[in-house]
């Protein structure tokens, strides 16, 4: 995923919206990886061993994404399988 922010974020703005996510992501069996800077951009992958994401946790990530007031531009890719490629 990709989201720009609305104006460039504070320090302390940045850190609530980063583990706001990860709390989010977590409580819903996921993990992220990625990061905020420029943008906020990363990936999110299930915790279970060669689990797989469905369409409601890539909903509730995206909704999440576009739902937080320092986020546009919000663009959550397709569902990829990291095991056996990205075909």
């Amino acid at each position: 995923f990709k989201a720009s922010f609305k104006q460039p974020p504070s320090e302390s703005e940045r850190d609530l919206l980063i583990n706001a996510f990860l709390d989010t992501v977590i409580a819903n069996g996921l993990e992220f990886g990625g990061g905020a800077s420029d943008d906020f951009t990363g990936f999110v992958v299930s915790v279970k061993r060669y689990g797989k994401v469905d369409e409601a946790q890539r909903e509730l990530v995206r909704a999440w994404l576009a739902n937080h007031a320092l986020l546009s531009d919000v663009s959550v890719g397709p569902l990829r399988d990291v095991w056996h490629g990205w075909g």
